[in-house]
């Protein structure tokens, strides 16, 4: 997730369709839309804390673009790199 933008990856949905079972299973029920919604809450305000990966795909390769630009910046000084679209 940290080191490609995967925003429209497919595999972001399955495993939060996996996480959603998971805890469905771990609680013994079948969770409807708002309970998970309910569920993805922080603790704090009533939820288990549960963050979907899909919600997580772009601040975090955001994230990590930008705390390592600098680095990138003198590694790559010498190449003609093409610039990074998505974070532009």
């Amino acid at each position: 997730m940290r080191c490609s933008p995967s925003v429209d990856n497919p595999a972001l949905a399955d495993f939060d369709k996996w996480l959603r079972s998971t805890i469905g299973h771990l609680s013994n029920c079948v969770l409807t839309e708002v309970q998970w919604l309910q569920a993805s809450l922080p603790v704090i305000m009533g939820g288990l804390g549960m963050k979907t990966l899909s919600s997580l795909a772009l601040p975090a390769y955001f994230a990590s673009a930008a705390s390592t630009s600098s680095l990138q910046e003198t590694i790559l000084d010498a190449t003609t790199c093409s610039i990074d679209e998505v974070f532009a």
